[in-house]
């Protein structure tokens, strides 16, 4: 445990204000050293190692955030001790907000989390467009959309939407469904779709497949169309490449 001279010169009366110095815990117990501003000439004032006060905290369970190393912070000292609480954490001239987040309209609606490295949760109360926004290496404007990768929820339309820049993928070891009233598959470009073994399409009703250009059908080694039936089966209609007759 890192110790100094200067401890036992802490302010060791109601609130004060300090810098964090280290958050490595030798113990593991999740508690930070502090710095406190000083005039003396031996430099600033060290802590002993602070414990964090948490909205939640006890055994297997609470929230755990560690203020960063240069995080301003606010201490309480417990019943005039040199036990020492870190109350939270301030912004400061130095140390703004994420931006652009200003409360412009003072309604107050926005309620988010960011990370040191633009990861973020947002929740939107604005009414009637009340949404809840997750990103992943969000840009600088602080909207869900503007991350790399988002998830928006907007519950007054019960719409979910998920979006990225690059590309996304699905993945499962055992099996991935998808059950709504109706689905659409877009693609400007292509759609392709492969299986091991077999592919089943099956439609209640109809199926209609319709190319601008032209269908190709292959099978190795046949092509089975048959007439679905059950009154009178007819025999599979094999079709074959056609063979011409020599030119004479």
């Amino acid at each position: 445990m890192r110790t100094g001279i200067a401890n036992r010169y802490l302010p060791a009366m109601g609130i004060q204000v300090g810098l964090v110095l280290d958050n490595k815990d030798p113990e593991g117990r999740h508690r930070i050293l502090v710095e406190f501003p000083s005039d003396s000439v031996d430099g600033p004032l060290e802590s002993f190692w602070c414990r964090i006060v948490s909205p939640m905290a006890g055994a297997d369970r609470g929230l755990v955030m560690i203020p960063d190393i240069g995080t301003e912070v606010v201490i309480g000292f417990a019943t005039r001790s040199l036990n020492p609480y870190i109350l939270g954490a301030v912004y400061n001239g130095k140390d703004d907000k994420p931006e652009p987040y200003k409360n412009d309209d003072e309604e107050n609606n926005i309620r988010i989390f960011w990370s040191r490295n633009d990861h973020m949760v947002l929740f939107d109360d604005t009414e009637g467009e009340e949404k809840v926004g997750i990103g992943a290496q969000a840009s600088e404007r602080l909207t869900p959309t503007s991350g790399v990768v988002y998830h928006d929820l907007d519950s007054s339309k019960k719409i979910i939407q998920e979006y990225c820049d690059g590309s996304s993928t699905y993945t499962a070891k055992s099996t991935l469904s998808v059950k709504c009233t109706t689905a659409s598959v877009v693609a400007s470009n292509s759609i392709s779709m492969s299986a091991g073994s077999t592919t089943d399409v099956l439609s209640g009703a109809n199926i209609n497949v319709q190319a601008g250009s032209s269908v190709s059908l292959k099978g190795v080694p046949k092509v089975n169309v048959n007439k679905g039936t059950t009154a009178s089966p007819k025999p599979a209609l094999q079709l074959v490449e056609a063979k011409h007759p020599p030119k004479e």
